[in-house]
Order: C-alpha cells, then sequence, then structure tokens
C-alpha cells in the first residue's frame, strides 16, 4: 500500500519500494509492533511540504504549552 502526496513537483513511482523521493517501508506498527497485513510504503514530497507540517506541528505544541 502506497501513501502519496497529491499534486507533488513530480510524479511517484507506485509500483515498489525505490521511488526517488526516498520512501519509508514499514512491515509492523511502530507503537505496537503489531505486523501488517501488507508492507506500507509511505513516501516525501517532492516540495518537502511534510518538512513545512512538522514545523507547524511543533509550533502548534509549543503555543498550547506542551513542549
Amino acid at each position: 500500500m502506497h501513501v502519496y502526496p497529491l499534486n507533488d513537483e513530480q510524479p511517484h513511482d507506485l509500483e515498489g519500494t525505490m521511488c526517488h523521493c526516498g520512501p519509508r517501508v514499514l512491515w509492523s506498527d511502530p507503537e505496537t509492533g503489531e505486523a501488517y497485513s501488507e508492507v506500507l510504503v509511505i513516501h516525501n514530497a517532492f516540495d518537502c511540504r511534510e518538512i513545512v507540517e512538522e514545523a507547524e506541528r511543533i509550533l502548534r505544541k509549543c503555543d498550547s504549552g506542551l513542549t
């Protein structure tokens, strides 16, 4: 199963795990260790939007006093 950003700057390779965006490949849930029924391929955005989203998440956390 592939999770990838829509409307990205370049197309993603959704056939395997070797996309040029350097996706993470997960075989199990990182929190529970429970195996997924199929491998999860999480693609990165070529436009780096996940970095901006992570920064916004951190700022919201700081603003709410949850450091």
